[in-house]
């Protein structure tokens, strides 16, 4: 009788695997092509990203802060246009007390993405880490007016 771990074991390896060796598309990361009826396109991340930016999350669970910069460095290079990926690297660095960074990745994050409440928040935070409270209440009046504009 086969024993069911082993098969499972070969399933997940089998999927996996063949994931990793599918080479990439023409359209990862870019938009692809929608109907007329479509407002928007719609946006596909590049897997490479989200594979570097979830390697980047456990290296965070672990405390290992220089791996998991590179790999939230590599996970904005498959997919530059993310403000999700410039957020999460700025709370990083936020929290690391590297507030000069934390403060310009926060900046691009809502360059990219004006209506992430995230992205603005992190802005906000930061500001009020330096000490810089007028633009942190700036920031936090903007995310209100954000919330507004979202429903």
């Amino acid at each position: 009788m086969v024993n069911r771990f082993a098969v499972i074991v070969g399933l997940v390896t089998v999927t996996l695997l063949g994931c990793a060796l599918t080479p990439p598309t023409a359209h990862q990361g870019r938009a692809v092509p929608t109907t007329a009826a479509e407002e928007k396109p719609i946006v596909t991340a590049s897997p490479y990203a989200y594979a570097h930016y979830m390697r980047a999350r456990l290296h965070l669970l672990h405390m290992r802060l220089k791996d998991a910069e590179t790999e939230f460095r590599l996970a904005i290079f498959y997919d530059p246009s993310s403000s999700y990926l410039f957020t999460a690297l700025g709370e990083m660095y936020g929290r690391m007390g590297r507030l000069v960074e934390a403060l310009s990745v926060a900046q691009k994050a809502v360059d990219l993405d004006p209506t992430s409440a995230e992205a603005r928040l992190l802005a906000a935070r930061v500001h009020q880490a330096r000490h810089d409270i007028r633009r942190a209440e700036d920031g936090y009046r903007k995310v209100l007016d954000l919330d507004g504009k979202l429903e």
